[in-house]
């Protein structure tokens, strides 16, 4: 098979110069991990569950700590810690393996103040596909680059391969989308998908993992795997307007379903 070039056209972005969109993703921090969040809300952040979800022996949620624009080792909008969790399937764990879990792999923090309003946050757009999901671009911390110190957007557009839709019991719809974008094998987990829909900036999925693609024909053989849909639009909006009644408190882990458990967070 002839294989079609896919170069790696990452390129080192200083939030600071930049100014937003670019502010509002940042570096996501949990015990023994680290990843791409962006905010979607004044003080909502979205990220991969396999990161964002720290889970504990014990069944509660351990610390999360969200760094906005963070470069270089320098965060001058400071950090925000997380206060409670949002998720449409809690199964996950550390890693998503089958489509279904790929598909599911985001949850929301709702952080413990309103760090968007120094920094801004993007929307977030469910596409159809996978047509609509062509000509999109990533930006995130990767490994392989500088150790995660700096975020980093794609130049060039790329390509979806294919698309399975996914509905969990409740009948969350999500989905799981194949793309060329290049792919290193680790570091990547959270990177924002993004287009522009009209003259803004939109988020459209994250990515989850790298898969093989060989028979594909792109690059080195190694392609991403995404993770969004209308499930995802519909709980960041649930969660921006009316908190108590689309999620649940982080320490509460015993069950699947979006359920309210301890007092209304009122801020």
């Amino acid at each position: 098979m002839e294989r079609k070039l896919v170069v790696d056209d990452r390129k080192s972005i200083n939030p600071f110069l930049s100014g937003r969109p670019w502010t509002a993703v940042g570096l996501v921090e949990t015990e023994g991990q680290s990843c791409t969040g962006v905010l979607v809300g004044p003080d909502l952040l979205l990220t991969t569950q396999c990161c964002g979800l720290n889970r504990q022996p014990d069944g509660s949620i351990g610390w999360l700590r969200f760094t906005p624009a963070k470069y270089d080792g320098k965060y001058p909008f400071g950090t925000a810690s997380g206060k409670w969790w949002f998720w449409h399937y809690n199964d996950i764990g550390k890693k998503a393996e089958t489509s279904f879990e790929l598909a599911f792999n985001y949850v929301l923090v709702k952080l413990d103040w309103r760090i968007g309003d120094k920094v801004g946050w993007w929307c977030f757009k469910h596409l159809d596909c996978p047509d609509s999901w062509s000509g999109l671009r990533k930006i995130g911390y990767a490994s392989d680059l500088n150790n995660k110190v700096r975020p980093y957007v794609t130049e060039n557009p790329h390509t979806v391969l294919d698309c399975e839709w996914h509905t969990n019991s409740d009948g969350a719809r999500s989905v799981r989308r194949n793309t060329d974008i290049w792919a290193p094998l680790y570091g990547k987990s959270g990177d924002v998908i993004f287009g522009m829909i009209g003259d803004t900036y939109c988020a459209v999925g994250l990515s989850t993992s790298v898969y093989s693609c060989k028979e594909t024909g792109f690059g080195d053989g190694t392609c991403s795997q995404a993770s969004g849909g209308p499930a995802l639009e519909e709980l960041i909006g649930c969660v921006n307007r009316e908190t108590a009644l689309c999620g649940h408190h982080g320490t509460v882990t015993t069950f699947d379903h979006l359920l309210w458990k301890g007092d209304p967070d009122p801020v």
